[in-house]
């Protein structure tokens, strides 16, 4: 059964699922093929090496560890160089699956290109090379999977493979992913009706020179070679117009009908085949509708496909630029709501993590001043002027960078029973009660409660084994604890350590006893983030002060679960489970820091990872708390002429003599509002700028 902790991986219905590509590198990544290169990123190295970006949205790495990201040469923002993360580092596919599981979305189907198969099995072939690096990926995103509690599966993708490759690679390549990657065993591997999930998309298009025999091959040799398993369950990813031959983007030859016949579910691919709200209600009502009740006459499943939009400026010439608007997400959420009216029980996405295309759900720089500048140094190596999509493209301002995982985790909680979708985009309750307002993963098991109707057979904590976990939720404007002055403490002589009065932590308790609290929530895990926290040095209180204390410590869990703040957690700077109690110096005031008011528009603390805010070097003028610096961070001068002057390895001496490059070093430092006096360039000793 589905829970906000872990997804039923036993069915395709009711389920949200994403495409996950994984194919982004940085130097230093142990790729075998591409090893040093921006694969994704850039067409070559980028600053001096004049890398063009190939990619249209720029992502938001706020939440990465340090050590998952590599900085781009040339590319500033305020607090230092831009930086990018690498799909093969084992914490960025973890915190991407952590993103959907926050999300309520349901799991992804992992890319596998078949012209990058390797039928022949020759172990030093380029595509040997090719199958080794894509097995890499696999194994972080199966990794993820299980530990996140999110499905994945397979889709083979059968663009630009010659039809006469295309049997032998699909199923020499399965078989190895089988037998020595065992895909099909992992506990979070999709299936329905107990038999693996495996998708093929590109099936049918116009152009694909692909031939229906073939296809029809495929199918019944990998039904055949599946049978004494329990059978394969097959999708297929086809055109819009599917049932029409040499209709729009469809093939002309009739024979693909008999194919799409032996599938178990049909999986139309809708990118870039309609751009607003309108034509996609008239999508909606024309073809969906049609199409589902052509497949339920067949017993065939639906699986449709979403996207947010499409820019593919950046990679080619002859993209446009914001060709598919996202509209601050209105374009998405009416295709969700459309696919809610015509009854669709499960949702493709289409992806996740593709900033190529402009077609990527996860986190994006929110507003044009935070997309990095390129340096004016590199302008004459860089002479391709890049655009990149933000979240608040199309006039509205102030969304959060997760904005598109928030349309579509309500989507994917209204697949589950949730309140259904409105069909206008309610943007304040995204923004506000998003959090507090459906499920999340819990902490622990015993983070959530039994039904109160009390029926079916208890869990290990009480609960209700085959119930729904219980929400408690305290609204935004009433804070219990807001306005009330920190309890007082007092110093014992010579001791240094701080004292709680009892008779005042007794009035704090009833002051919030209005708050509905669920016993369960409080934990004796010292590693659980629920646990009360101690401080050293503490005598222990009386019994009256220790029920007081304990009912204080169960608000101040229950507030910080249900209505998140910001990070860093409001704990962390306290104790750590994993460290020892702060301890504090006698002369410093020992009262606490009353309670910020929590900032509901971002996502729950509980489920933020904590290593990447903590392994980030101190930046001046960024605060250890927030994700983006309040003021620009200075820029040295002496930094700045290094990275001209370093130029002079690459150029040769004459391209630093001229005049351009110091004017342009000076105009940059103005431009980031570092104003660098003229008389440090005129002044510095350096016979390069003599």
């Amino acid at each position: 059964m589905s829970s906000p902790d872990r997804a039923d991986p036993s069915t395709v219905l009711d389920k949200f699922l994403v495409g996950y590509q994984g194919w982004y590198s940085t130097p230093g990544d142990r790729v075998i093929l591409r090893e040093g290169t921006w694969n994704h990123w850039f067409d070559k190295e980028p600053g001096l090496g004049g890398g063009r970006p190939q990619f249209d949205i720029w992502p938001d790495t706020s939440e990465y560890a340090a050590s998952d990201l590599h900085e781009v040469e040339g590319y500033n923002t305020p607090w230092g160089l831009a930086k990018l993360f690498s799909s093969f580092k084992s914490g960025v596919v973890d915190l991407h699956f952590q993103m959907m599981k926050d999300h309520g979305i349901d799991g992804s189907f992992l890319q596998r290109w078949v012209n990058q198969c390797n039928p022949s099995g020759d172990p030093w072939s380029e595509l040997a090379r090719l199958t080794l690096e894509r097995d890499a990926v696999l194994k972080l995103v199966r990794a993820a999977a299980e530990k996140q509690g999110r499905v994945w599966a397979i889709m083979y993708d059968l663009t630009a493979t010659p039809s006469d490759r295309l049997e032998a690679a699909i199923l020499s390549d399965w078989d190895h992913l089988n037998r020595d990657e065992g895909v099909t065993s992992s506990g979070m591997y999709l299936r329905h009706g107990g038999k693996p999930v495996l998708a093929l998309c590109g099936v049918g298009f116009a152009r694909s020179q692909q031939s229906p025999s073939i296809l029809k091959s495929i199918i019944e040799s990998l039904r055949r070679r599946w049978h004494a398993q329990g059978g394969i369950w097959i999708i297929l990813g086809v055109s819009t117009q599917w049932r029409n031959p040499g209709t729009g983007d469809q093939d002309a030859s009739a024979d693909w009908l008999e194919v799409y016949h032996l599938v178990d579910a049909i999986s139309p691919w809708t990118v870039r085949r309609y751009g607003n709200e309108e034509s996609a209600d008239t999508y909606a009502s024309n073809t969906v509708r049609d199409d589902m009740k052509f497949l339920e006459k067949r017993g065939i499943k639906y699986m449709p496909t979403v996207f947010p939009g499409f820019s593919m400026a950046n990679a080619t010439k002859l993209g446009r630029y914001n060709e598919v608007p996202r509209q601050g997400g209105r374009f998405l959420w009416r295709q969700l709501y459309n696919l809610q009216m015509e009854g669709a029980r499960t949702i493709y996405a289409a992806m996740f993590d593709e900033f190529d295309s402009g077609t990527a759900l996860m986190p994006a720089v929110s507003s044009p001043d935070q997309i990095p500048a390129l340096d004016p140094m590199y302008l004459r190596r860089n002479r391709w002027r890049s655009k990149f999509i933000t979240t608040d493209e199309g006039g509205d301002p102030g969304l959060p960078s997760d904005w598109f995982l928030r349309v579509c985790g309500t989507a994917a909680f209204a697949l589950k029973g949730g309140p259904k979708l409105d069909k206008e985009l309610p943007r304040k309750k995204l923004l506000i009660d998003y959090w507090h307002s459906r499920p999340r993963p819990a902490q622990s098991e015993a983070s959530w409660s039994a039904s109160p109707s009390g029926s079916g057979s208890q869990g290990p904590s009480g609960s209700s084994s085959n119930s729904q976990p219980v929400l408690h939720s305290v609204p935004a404007e009433e804070d219990p604890l807001d306005g009330l002055p920190p309890p007082p403490y007092t110093l014992e002589a010579g001791s240094g350590e701080k004292k709680a009065d009892d008779s005042d932590l007794t009035r704090l308790a009833a002051a919030t006893a209005n708050v509905t609290l669920n016993s369960s929530e409080a934990t004796s895990d010292p590693q659980s983030p629920l646990s009360p926290i101690s401080v050293a040095g503490t005598p222990t209180p009386s019994a009256t002060a220790t029920s007081s204390v304990q009912t204080v410590s169960n608000i101040d869990t229950h507030l910080t679960q249900v209505v998140p703040s910001d990070p860093p957690r409001r704990f962390e700077s306290l104790s750590r489970p994993d460290s020892s109690p702060t301890q504090f110096p006698p002369s410093q005031p020992l009262h606490p820091a009353p309670a910020p008011r929590p900032n509901l528009s971002t996502r729950p603390s509980s489920s933020r990872p904590s290593a990447p805010l903590a392994s980030r070097p101190a930046v001046p003028g960024r605060s250890s708390g927030s994700s983006r610096p309040s003021s620009p961070a200075p820029v040295v001068a002496s930094t700045l002429l290094y990275d001209a002057i370093s130029v002079n390895h690459h150029t040769g001496p004459n391209y630093l003599r001229s005049p351009a490059l110091r004017s342009n070093c000076e105009w940059g430092a103005r431009q980031r509002n570092n104003f660098v006096p003229d008389a440090v360039f005129l002044h510095t000793k350096h016979p390069l700028l003599e």
